[in-house]
């Protein structure tokens, strides 16, 4: 019985193809422009508030690295801007203030999620408001008598190389 090429043939497109997808230049990365934006976000909104007793920030890239196959410049990414502020007073009404001016700057509040006595305010950006880019989150999450943590989170992007993602 004489074999079919057709298999040999599929086989032989596969790796044509997935070599050739490997040498297509990696879609630009926006981790630096979206770095500068949530951290101007994030100071915005700290400007917002009363009188912080200490404000403590971290600022970084997220990236996806469980896609198996996928060059790492090709990898999934976000940049997230999380700060924790203490202050003295009241932070449910500090979180409706936020709440207030985020809604005022066309932000559309999402949910708001309460669970054992913490809340979490959730804002949203779309595309269309920000150049095309995607979608902007911000998080506002507190519990009376505590800090207040406020994340900014930029619309998904590409890892880019390894230089753009430190």
């Amino acid at each position: 019985m004489r074999r079919s090429p057709q298999p040999v043939a599929v086989a032989l497109a596969v790796l044509v193809g997935a070599l050739t997808g490997c040498s297509v230049a990696a879609p630009e990365s926006r981790l630096d422009v979206y770095e500068a934006r949530a951290e101007d976000i994030s100071a915005e909104l700290i400007a917002q508030l009363p009188t912080a007793t200490a404000v403590r920030t971290d600022s970084r890239a997220w990236i996806n690295q469980t896609e198996w196959f996928v060059p790492s410049e090709r990898q999934v990414a976000h940049w997230t801007a999380e700060s924790t502020i203490e202050f003295a007073g009241d932070t449910a009404s500090v979180a409706a203030a936020l709440g207030t001016h985020l809604v005022t700057e066309d932000w559309t509040a999402e949910s708001i999620v309460e669970s054992d006595g913490a809340h979490s305010d959730v804002y949203r950006l779309g595309d269309k408001d920000v150049g095309g880019d995607g979608e902007w989150i911000v998080e506002v999450q507190w519990q009376d008598g505590r800090d207040l943590l406020l994340m900014v989170q930029s619309p998904v992007t590409v890892r880019g190389t390894e230089e753009a993602a430190e």
